[in-house]
């Protein structure tokens, strides 16, 4: 007796926990929150808000993504473009997009300050001689 087997095989991509953090200290942050747009949720500017939740102004998500992909992003300041960052430098790319390449393992992403290269601890620019808040006299 001869029996032909037919099936199909699905194929799934990996997935892995990815949180995205931004550092909002020098700027004035909108009443509609901080949000992440990218190219892993359709680049829709409300979709995906950020939590400060222990009000350290580190704004953060956790997104699942698939492991070995890279994606660009960029942060929000309220939930519509216009209220985007630019970010251009190493981190950035030449439409002003932040880049992430996933890896097999869960991680956390350095909090950048919003629309720039630097980070608490490593910065390049001082940001009080900047004032963007009006706090320096």
């Amino acid at each position: 007796m001869f029996f032909l087997f037919i099936g199909s095989f699905h194929v799934f991509a990996q997935q892995v926990n990815v949180t995205f953090n931004v550092d909002m200290t020098y700027q004035s942050v909108s009443d509609l929150g901080v949000h992440l747009a990218g190219s892993f949720q359709g680049w829709d500017p409300s979709l995906t808000q950020m939590n400060d939740d222990n009000e350290d102004n580190i704004y953060s998500v956790t997104l699942v993504l698939d492991q070995n992909s890279t994606y660009e992003y960029k942060f929000i300041n309220g939930n519509s473009w216009g209220s985007d960052e630019q970010v251009l430098g190493e981190c950035g790319t030449v439409n002003g997009n932040r880049t992430i390449t996933v890896d097999d393992s869960d991680f956390s992403e350095t909090a950048y300050y919003f629309g720039s290269c630097d980070y608490a601890g490593n910065e390049v620019c001082n940001y009080a001689s900047v004032d963007y808040l009006g706090l320096v006299s």
